[in-house]
């Protein structure tokens, strides 16, 4: 008998944490918020100049496939109507960005992501990476370069993934 509680409540556990994984993953962005953005170009384009159009999904200046230059296994994927995915070191994860018509600023939404554990090492690194990248406020794409700045003056800085 106990067994069987036991197994019901895990499965109950399961389902309900299956459930919030889903509501996460459907909500899928910013809500309420106008976005805006400029066209990236190959090199030299950044997002601080304001934006010339202003559109919900618009590109925020900085599609592409990025590597993080301090941790290769660090990825950002971002395309051109603001959908951002990669891995942080374990874990796969996604999010938005959107662009500010009047200033040009950067906003990365929160962050959803598989829970995989991993050395605890990685997973400090992958927390760090994912919180900075919350506050993000610009970015300028140069060549081969992407640099993210964040609003207490710090810099994610990646490279090209292809």
């Amino acid at each position: 008998m106990t067994t069987a509680l036991h197994r019901a409540a895990r499965t109950s556990i399961a389902l309900v944490a299956a459930i919030v994984l889903l509501a996460a993953c459907a909500s899928g962005g910013d809500s309420g918020t106008a976005d805006a953005t400029g066209d990236a170009t190959e090199s030299g384009a950044t997002t601080d100049a304001p934006a010339t159009e202003s559109a919900e999904g618009a590109d925020p200046g900085i599609a592409g496939s990025w590597v993080l230059a301090d941790d290769p296994a660090i990825t950002l994927e971002v395309t051109e109507t603001g959908q951002v995915s990669g891995s942080g070191g374990c874990n796969t994860y996604m999010t938005t960005v959107t662009r500010d018509e009047a200033t040009g600023d950067l906003t990365f939404g929160p962050a959803a992501s598989t829970r995989m554990a991993c050395e605890q090492a990685v997973m400090d690194a992958e927390h760090a990476y994912l919180t900075r990248l919350e506050t993000v406020t610009r970015g300028t794409v140069d060549g081969a370069s992407l640099v993210l700045g964040t609003s207490d003056g710090d810099e994610l800085v990646f490279t090209s993934a292809g």
